[in-house]
């Protein structure tokens, strides 16, 4: 792609990667309709629409990909600089995100933000308060409090120690980082042949770098079961 990122300052990664097997169904949860519209869009055209956004970065299943780019360029969406195949891993296709925007020019001092495209209820509080509070440290996470009491337990059969849940936060999407720093974790951790299940995880631990705290709903749902898309669409009417 003949594409140069180096004048934008704040990027958005939407990832569309997945199987989807807990979902069960004939394809990515991603791209299932509710109320007549795909999954995927729900979040991808609240970043095209939120003013703080200049660029948006799609990752999607390999066999995906040309279906993607066809449906953002029908719905002329212009701040779509690209549609990239995924990896086998989420952390496999954030790191592919990473390495085509610093190879496209992003600065890196800019800003990347990394949202799940399974949650839909993306709200323009978390894009701006994202941006903003990730500028002092260089990193910001959506985070909700945890509700119930937890406990740890490491042979997931007896309990072992319990923690405060008023320390205890769940993580969500969006998180966003100064793209040097993400680059730099996500190269820590392929190197030492680490996984993580978010970004800000792997920031905080292979660059010590601690996210600042975007809170969260609990309305800023993952979609992950049938479930959880019932009660999607239940709220959508």
């Amino acid at each position: 792609m003949g594409i140069s990122l180096t004048k934008i300052e704040r990027a958005a990664v939407l990832l569309l990667g997945g199987s989807g097997l807990r979902f069960g169904g004939d394809k990515p949860k991603q791209f299932t309709l509710v109320e007549g519209k795909l999954l995927f869009l729900y979040p991808l055209e609240k970043l095209q629409a939120n003013e703080n956004v200049e660029a948006i970065l799609l990752v999607a299943p390999h066999d995906y990909v040309d279906f993607v780019t066809k449906t953002t360029q029908e719905l002329g969406l212009s701040k779509v600089i690209g549609v990239i195949p995924g990896g086998e891993t989420r952390q496999d296709s954030s790191r592919r995100a990473t390495s085509f925007l610093v190879q496209k020019g992003l600065a890196p001092s800019s800003l990347v933000m990394v949202h799940d495209a399974d949650r839909p209820n993306l709200l323009d509080h978390y894009i701006d308060e994202g941006f903003t509070k990730a500028l002092p440290e260089g990193a910001s996470v959506t985070a909700i409090l945890a509700s119930d009491s937890i406990a740890i337990s490491c042979d997931g059969k007896c309990l072992e120690e319990y923690k405060n849940r008023a320390t205890v936060f769940q993580l969500q999407t969006p998180q966003t980082f100064v793209l040097s720093l993400l680059s730099t974790a996500h190269e820590k951790a392929y190197e030492k042949r680490m996984s993580y299940t978010d970004e800000g995880s792997m920031v905080l631990e292979q660059t010590g770098v601690k996210p600042v705290i975007v809170l969260g709903q609990r309305s800023n749902i993952k979609i992950t079961t049938v479930d959880d898309l019932v009660e999607l669409r239940r709220g959508k009417r």
